[in-house]
């Protein structure tokens, strides 16, 4: 008999005399040593519209503890350039329309509270702000965005609140299944812990069924791939020329220019793809979201911004980059090349600095430190210089407006922010999408977890979209810096070319 939590009981004598709306999880704990989470996600998922899957490889090498599964959603938040608004999936009803998706959400958010259980979920919603929702936080760039000549295709911001969670605990080897559900003093809590212990029930027989995950196999070489770019290459180094002039003219001291690639998809299954991009180039933070129509699929090294239940927040810049060497010998002479650059030197201390602002602007007076300076982290394909800053939120102040002060990591956009961001609109000449942006979870306690939306593909039909960018600063060699689109679009294209033969 599988033993449910919390006891029906505690959860009346809760919410008895409260006024508000609660989201509670149900969970019961199974043995994890027959599953992995892409087994699971599989079975639970294969026939669902709506999924994600968060992974993590701590500094590129070893496992995070904790991987999360989510399906079937209460609450679907969506902004494209018409509207934003809430959809509620349990009577197929709009819930609410603004203007702002970050002002939307932080409604969402603020309208539920969460009762804290000692399990490694707390309940908040997953998805993504795209890069160009930062008109909405800084309205002078409204003008620069309405300049572009080219839309993405792509909604700047979706966000689900799933019912069904599934968490996996790689230390414990434990599975929590948990169901979210919805209450306040007028529900029918007998009826409700019912449904939700019947749902768990059902996530139970899908987990002990068989799957038919067919393996797959990367191939020792890279297949023709016919890879095109929104930019020519002559077209980049005249867009890092004039970068590079108005550095000189004191505009900016530095900006972050990208290329967008895009490949054929070859019908080959999205998840597939996940499946490779985790083997080729385990990141700090995996993640494979499906949004129905288009499904966004990441290995990012970076955090965009964290905040703990205790309002501690953190980011950790990252800026210089080298390739990893073919030879131990050679990685450590790449490494050593890479901290005695002056180059990527002072860029990545500028970021820092950039970082400490950005903090300053939401935390305590003296609360920010930088608690480590230029260490290097490697991974599969590339290594990078790497800082962690922290701070305290202050106390008059919600996550979101810790989101919104470092929104866009200053590693993707420039110093100082908005002029370089009204340039980066200048020279790209297209909207950025999620590229550039944030993915990751809000959690109703207050707590955020976002990694900046780097080396990550965007599968939309038959195509995918990979979007790779370079610091660019006074003394940049425009060919060099083109280089290094091509290295960091280098795992996520691989995923694709060695998996050319598979169907």
């Amino acid at each position: 008999m599988i033993e449910i939590f919390p006891a029906k009981e505690e959860i009346k004598k809760a919410i008895s005399s409260s006024t508000k709306k609660y989201i509670i999880p149900i969970w019961c704990e199974i043995i994890a040593d027959l599953e992995t989470p892409v087994s699971a996600y599989h079975k639970v998922c294969k026939d669902k519209e709506y999924g994600f899957l968060l992974e993590s490889v701590e500094g590129g090498e070893n496992i995070g503890r904790y991987s999360f599964i989510g399906f079937d959603p209460l609450y679907i938040l969506k902004s494209d350039q018409v509207e934003t608004s809430i959809f509620n999936t349990l009577n197929n009803e709009t819930l609410m329309q603004a203007d702002n998706p970050y002002d939307l959400l932080e409604n969402l958010l603020s309208g539920y509270s969460s009762i804290n259980y000692d399990i490694p979920y707390s309940p908040g919603v997953v998805g993504y702000f795209g890069y160009d929702t930062i008109r909405h936080i800084e309205p002078t760039l409204d003008k620069s965005f309405n300049q572009i000549e080219e839309c993405h295709s792509f909604p700047e911001a979706y966000f689900m609140i799933a019912g069904s969670i599934l968490a996996f605990d790689h230390v414990k080897h434990k599975i929590y299944v948990i169901v979210n559900m919805l209450a306040d003093k007028t529900t029918d809590i007998d009826k409700a812990y019912k449904d939700s212990q019947d749902k768990i029930q059902l996530i139970l027989y899908k987990l002990t069924a068989s799957h038919n995950l067919p393996p797959i196999s990367l191939a020792l070489k890279d297949s023709p791939q016919d890879i095109t770019s929104n930019i020519s290459k002559e077209e980049w180094i005249n867009a890092v020329n004039i970068a590079k002039e108005h550095i000189k003219a004191g505009n900016i001291f530095q900006v972050v220019l990208s290329q967008r690639f895009c490949a054929q998809r070859n019908n080959i299954d999205p998840f597939t793809i996940y499946r490779a991009l985790r083997s080729i180039n385990p990141s700090p933070y995996l993640y494979y979201l499906d949004f129905k129509d288009f499904q966004i699929i990441g290995s990012s090294p970076e955090i965009m911004v964290k905040c703990s239940s205790d309002r501690v927040a953190e980011i950790r810049p990252i800026a210089g980059t080298r390739k990893r060497g073919k030879t131990q010998e050679q990685d450590l002479f790449l490494e050593e090349e890479l901290l005695n650059d002056p180059k990527e030197r002072a860029e990545h201390i500028m970021l820092v600095d950039l970082g400490r602002n950005d903090l300053g602007k939401v935390c305590e007076y003296g609360s920010v430190k930088v608690n480590r300076l230029m260490a290097v982290e490697k991974f599969s394909h590339v290594q990078h210089i790497v800082s962690d800053v922290s701070g305290k939120l202050r106390e008059d102040l919600s996550s979101m407006d810790l989101v919104k002060a470092c929104f866009p990591a200053g590693t993707l956009s420039g110093a100082p922010k908005v002029r370089a961001m009204e340039i980066i609109y200048n020279l790209e000449k297209s909207a950025r999408g999620p590229y550039g942006g944030c993915i990751g979870h809000f959690g109703f306690n207050n707590e955020v977890n976002t990694a900046i939306t780097i080396r990550t593909m965007l599968v939309r039909d038959d195509k995918v979209f990979i979007q790779a960018g370079a610091g660019i600063v006074a003394d940049s060699d425009p060919e060099l810096e083109y280089q290094e689109t091509q290295s960091k679009a280098a795992a996520l294209i691989q995923a694709l070319t060695r998996l050319a033969d598979e169907k």
